[in-house]
């Protein structure tokens, strides 16, 4: 596999696909901010250039494991603004599809049905079903929309 490193203006929607069966997105490096003259910023303004915020964790918590992704590249305006107002910001993001593994899925759920045979099930609240307590730790999961457990 290789390493795609792809700007993204700030009107653009992020859209990151592997394609190979069983690959998913591994997230290397996010940066949001103007970085340099390129696709989305035509002149230097010298001023207003190198302004970044590293945004890896956002988009490696959104993306990294899934087989593909997308969102609004604006969305980041609202989060942080690296950069003075009066100059648009764009997203360089850095990925590689890599091959996913069934056996670590397999191990998740494995994990999670010990826990709930080991531990007791609780529910917090109504509007908190999926917990685990056990001890001194309490475990949150779901099924995402694609019925895929996420912890």
């Amino acid at each position: 596999m290789f390493v795609l490193t792809v700007e993204y203006c700030s009107s653009d929607t992020l859209v990151l696909n592997c394609r190979e069966p069983e690959a998913v997105i591994l997230v290397q490096r996010a940066l949001y901010g103007r970085m340099s003259a390129g696709k989305c910023i035509t002149s230097t303004y010298g001023e207003s250039m190198g302004c970044r915020a590293d945004v890896l964790s956002q988009l490696d918590d959104s993306c990294s494991g899934r087989s593909n992704c997308s969102m609004l590249v604006a969305v980041f305006d609202s989060v942080i603004q690296p950069c003075p107002r009066d100059f648009k910001s764009y997203l360089e993001i850095s990925y590689e599809c890599v091959r996913g593994s069934t056996t670590v899925l397999l191990v998740v759920v494995v994990y999670l049905l010990l826990l709930l045979l080991l531990c007791m099930y609780t529910v917090a609240a109504k509007s908190y079903p999926n917990l685990i307590h056990c001890g001194s730790t309490i475990i949150f999961y779901h099924r995402d929309n694609t019925g895929n457990f996420e912890i």
